[in-house]
This record gives C-alpha cells, sequence and structure tokens, in this order.
C-alpha cells in the first residue's frame, strides 16, 4: 500500500460470518497517519483487501473489476462484471446530471458493489449489517457505514442492472435524512430508467394497492415502516412511492420547450429539505405549498384514511 502498509485484517470485527471491517477505527488510522491527498488511494486499497479477505471465505472463486469510480466483486461465470462496471459509471454519471446538487457519491474510496452468488453468500454478508429479525425479502441493499457499499443478489432470471441502478440512487443521496418514501421514490424510478424498464401496473394491481391503502391507512408508508415489512405492504409502500415520485416530476417539469426550469428547482428544494423525522410534511408546505394529504390524493383521491402528521 505504497509507503503505507497496514492491513485490513487487523481492523476486523469479531464474532461474525464474513469479514467485516471495523471502519471508524481504519478512518481514525488514516486521519492520523495518511496525508489528505493519498486518502482516496489508501480507502481504496483497504476496500481490495477486503475482497482478498471476503474471497477467502469462498475458496477464492469470485473475481474484482476495477473501473474509474468503482470496485466490483463477482463470480465471474454467473456475472457480467464489465457489463456491469460500464453500467455502474453510467448510471454513477446519469444521476450526477438529473439530480444537480442533490446527488453526491461520498463514499471515502472507490465505490464498492458486492455481487454474491445466492441466498445464502447474500444474506451471510448482510446479516452481519442488519442482524437476525424479519424483513421483507430483497436482491440488493445499500448498507449505510464509515464505508457505505452496495451488495447485490445474483438470482437467476433476476435483472442485476435494474438492482444496481436503485442501490446506487441510494448511494448518491445516502447523505440526506430524506423521508423513505421520498427516498425509495427516487430509486424506483431512476431503477427503472436507467434501466430501459418501463414502469408498468396491471389495473388489477393498481386497484388492490388503493384498496389497501385506503382500508389500512397511510402510517406505515409514511413512517417507512413498510417498506421493510414481509407482505404486500412492501410490495404497495415501493409502488405509491414511484407514482407519487413521477406524478411530482410531472407537475414540476420544465415549462416552455425546457426553458423555464424553475418548476423543477422547486421540486428539488423540496427534496433537498424533506425530513425523515416529520416525513417531509414541513417541506412539502413551504416548498409545494401542499399537505402529505395533497400529495398522496394524487394517486389515491381524497377520503382515504390518512396519517395526520400535526399529532404526532
Amino acid at each position: 500500500m505504497s509507503s503505507y502498509d497496514p492491513e485490513l485484517r487487523d481492523f476486523l470485527h469479531s464474532d461474525v460470518g464474513l469479514p467485516v471491517p471495523d471502519w471508524d477505527r481504519v478512518g481514525e488510522w488514516v486521519k492520523l497517519y495518511v496525508p489528505p491527498d493519498d486518502r482516496y488511494e489508501v480507502w481504496t486499497e483497504f476496500a481490495l483487501q477486503w475482497f482478498d479477505l471476503t474471497n477467502d471465505q469462498f475458496d477464492n472463486r469470485y473475481e474484482v473489476l476495477e473501473t474509474p469510480h468503482f470496485l466490483l466483486f463477482g463470480l465471474p461465470e454467473e456475472t457480467p462484471l464489465k457489463s456491469l462496471g460500464r453500467f455502474a459509471e453510467e448510471c454513477r454519471a446519469q444521476l450526477i446530471h438529473n439530480l444537480p446538487g442533490l446527488a453526491k457519491f461520498n463514499t471515502p474510496g472507490k465505490t464498492v458493489i458486492f455481487v454474491f452468488t445466492g441466498r445464502d453468500a447474500y444474506y451471510a454478508h448482510v446479516d452481519d449489517y442488519h442482524g437476525d429479525g424479519e424483513y421483507g425479502g430483497s436482491g440488493g441493499m445499500h448498507i449505510r457505514t464509515r464505508y457505505s457499499h452496495v451488495v447485490i443478489q445474483q438470482l437467476r432470471n433476476a435483472d442485476i442492472f435494474q438492482v444496481c441502478a436503485h442501490e446506487l440512487t441510494h448511494a448518491a443521496i445516502e447523505h440526506f435524512e430524506m423521508p423513505l418514501w421520498l427516498e425509495e421514490g427516487l430509486t424506483q424510478l431512476f431503477e427503472h430508467d436507467l434501466a430501459g424498464k418501463p414502469f408498468l401496473l396491471e389495473a388489477k394491481e393498481v386497484a388492490e394497492q388503493k384498496a389497501y391503502w385506503r382500508d389500512n391507512g397511510l402510517d406505515e408508508f409514511w413512517s417507512g415502516e413498510g417498506f421493510s415489512r414481509p407482505g404486500d405492504v412492501q410490495k404497495y409502500s415501493y409502488q405509491l412511492a414511484e407514482i407519487l415520485l413521477r406524478l411530482l416530476l410531472s407537475d414540476y417539469r420544465p415549462r416552455w420547450l425546457g426553458f423555464d426550469r424553475r418548476p423543477l428547482v422547486t421540486l428539488m428544494n423540496f427534496i433537498r429539505h424533506a425530513r425523515r423525522d416529520d416525513s417531509g410534511e414541513e417541506a412539502a408546505q413551504e416548498h409545494l405549498g401542499l399537505s402529505l394529504e395533497d400529495i398522496a390524493a394524487k394517486s389515491l383521491g381524497r377520503g382515504g384514511r390518512s396519517r395526520d402528521i400535526a399529532d404526532d
């Protein structure tokens, strides 16, 4: 590691399955011993050592690909690493372009993407960060630590490019404490648009989703709890989040053939200032002149049971 010779194995947590670095301790060491101009390179070297230590647990069957901004880890016979690396770079550029002033990739070194083949390997990694418990299944996660990273589950017939776009959107906006419904709406939107997969719902699905929210209220949606719970509520939460984001983008799209961008700036200001502690209510009223109930009504109409933020 250039003139720096520490090993990541000296900074590992104990009593976990796969190698889990103690990135806080790593950060303290880097701050103490590494000049600022060299820190990005040193962090990246630590991440490469992390790949090596993880690969040791799988008989060194995985391969590593490095691109200008990413480090990718995948099983060569299952994962098209070169194509995924190019796609990740394209996603990064598009997110920065489409979310000006909002999208930032703040990892201390290159952004890490693990692609594990099969459920067992994927959850062996995920469980070290989230622990045991009941939560909805996933094809990928953006795990937030001192060195945040993306982990993807390579499954047969699964589109890892869509998953990658979704999780990189999380990575691009993790520095905000925005409400989960807003964050997941953005990630769903870019998952479909960046991967070229249209967002389509059949009429029956739309009717079932609307009936669910009208019968059960929106508490789990606004609080974000519905996005991690097993069952229909998770599916309906993701659907409604994307629907509401697309409706807002339609309402606040640039006018006059794109020359008047003030409506879009208004929406970006709402996204920038929305906070998780009130589900975005204050920011919606200040920047959009709307309540959360108004936003939900764009899809669900009036008269459904809805959370009254003011009572919290």
